[in-house]
This record gives structure tokens, sequence and C-alpha cells, in this order.
């Protein structure tokens, strides 16, 4: 399945592919739930109306849900179809303050958050 919630294109395909791993017996599924996406624009300003029409079509089938939080960017890496960047608010904190950031040695471009 797709990473991006705000794909909702295909919500009756999501809804069937849910179902079928109830009826196998799956007991739950894992969510991805970005930082860049929940929080993109300032600091303490939550937005999970995405995440929480697919956390609802999950609980209404009866699945129960493992919400994973990653607060580092999504794509950039040979084969990715999808990019979540860190939000714009910690980029730009970044810009002045790159201590902020996690970075390998051999990368110039950081791309983690030191939480």
């Amino acid at each position: 399945m797709t990473l991006d919630v705000n794909d909702g294109t295909n919500s009756e395909e999501l809804i069937n592919n849910l179902q079928k791993l109830k009826a196998m017996g799956v007991e739950g599924v894992m969510v991805d739930t970005w930082w860049g996406i929940t929080e993109p624009n300032t600091p303490w300003e939550h937005n999970m109306q995405e995440y929480d029409k697919l956390f609802t079509i999950i609980r209404n089938i009866g699945l129960k849900i493992q919400a994973v939080l990653f607060f580092y960017e999504c794509g950039g890496n040979v084969g990715d179809d999808i990019n979540i960047p860190l939000p714009r608010w910690v980029m730009n904190i970044g810009k002045t303050n790159p201590d902020i950031f996690f970075a390998r040695m051999d990368e110039r471009m950081p791309s983690f958050f030191r939480s």
C-alpha cells in the first residue's frame, strides 16, 4: 500500500484489502505515521485528519492499529516513489542551527532530526 495517506482515491481497494486481512485472521496492521505530514508547517499545530480517517476505517473493520512515528524524511533513495520531507519549520531552524540534525560522515545534507 502507498505511504501517502492523502491519496483517498483507493479507499474502496484499501477497505477490501483490510477486510481480506481480517478474514485471514490478521489481528492488526502497522501504520507509518510521518512527522512531515502531521506537523508540516508550525510547531504544535498537528493535522491528523487523514490519519484519523485511516484509523477509523481500520477500527471499523475490527483490526488493531500499531502507529509507528517517524521523525525523519521518507524518500530520496534509489527506487523510492514518494517524498515526505521533514517539517518545513524544522528545516528552517536547521538552516541556522545544523546541530539539530544527525548526519552520517558521508552526508552533506542532514536528513534526520535529533530527538
